[in-house]
């Protein structure tokens, strides 16, 4: 008796769900899908062709006979975390005849420790003063950095490498809180130059750094110095009115306006002519 073609392919799932990695080679197989046709001769065999897919450009293939689905395309998790295929199974009876079924393909991608923090800035810039209250440990800035990946992959610890050789400053592991730990005197060091490290607690680990840039503002803190404590000079009696006897100098270590200097006599010691 001659076959007809009166059974529909039937997949072996009614809806198929896979996970696979994101750094997963290229041509790699995802899954297989299998649809089975109760028909015989080419009225029961079946051919697979993906229908859609999610992602565009296309990220998938399948074999048209052995139903395997692989990749054709690197995956991304931070662009397409999550993929839908929908597989038709197409027996290969007479062409007016073929009857077919389709079946629906859920394909995650998971993360893998691919991305480096990014901080929100190349460069931070602060401004301090000198005479800060480091006792209390204020916090005078913040670093934020960022990690597209997810779970452990994407949790940042920041830690300070470089240009603290007098550990006058720290920062938050969590947070990226810079605080003061230390007297800063703007005389000794007028900037510093700190290198943050951010680093995800992924494995392996993925880490990225950022410079902070601290300008110490200077404070009055420092009364004017003579040269000399002592100045004497001699001069005859008889020379004029606003005539020049000597040239007193002081310094003042601070800047600025800080460092102006006005001379005036105070009352004491007093000059004495002989």
């Amino acid at each position: 008796m001659e076959d007809i073609n009166d059974h529909v392919p039937i997949f072996e799932e009614a809806s198929y769900s896979t996970e696979v990695k994101e750094s997963m080679s290229v041509g790699s197989t995802v899954t297989t899908v299998r649809a089975t046709d109760k028909d015989s001769g080419k009225n029961g065999e079946v051919l697979y062709t993906i229908k859609s897919q999610t992602s565009k450009p296309d990220v998938f293939r399948i074999d048209p006979k052995s139903g395997v689905i692989s990749t054709r395309l690197k995956l991304d998790r931070e662009a397409e975390q999550t993929h839908t295929i929908v597989v038709e199974a197409t027996d290969q009876g007479p062409p007016a005849e073929r009857l077919s079924a389709s079946t629906t393909v859920t394909i995650t991608v998971l993360d893998e420790n691919d991305n480096y923090p990014q901080f929100s800035q190349k460069t931070y810039y602060l401004q301090v003063e000198e005479d800060i209250d480091f006792s209390r440990r204020p916090v005078v800035g913040r670093v934020a950095a960022y990690d597209e990946d997810e779970g452990l992959n994407s949790i940042i610890q920041y830690s300070l490498i470089g240009g603290n050789t007098a550990n006058q400053f720290s920062v938050d592991e969590d947070s990226g809180d810079i605080t003061v730990t230390k007297q800063l005197d703007h005389e000794t060091t007028k900037t510093y130059r700190l290198v943050i490290r951010a680093q995800d607690r992924g494995s392996p680990t993925r880490s990225n750094t950022t410079q902070v840039i601290i300008n110490l503002d200077d404070v009055n803190d420092h009364s004017p110095k003579f040269y000399s404590q002592y100045f004497q000079e001699a001069v005859a009696e008889n020379v004029p009115v606003g005539f020049s006897i000597v040239r007193i100098q002081a310094y003042d270590s601070d800047e600025g306006e800080n460092a102006r200097i006005s001379y005036a006599l105070g009352s004491s010691p007093l000059v004495r002519l002989q």
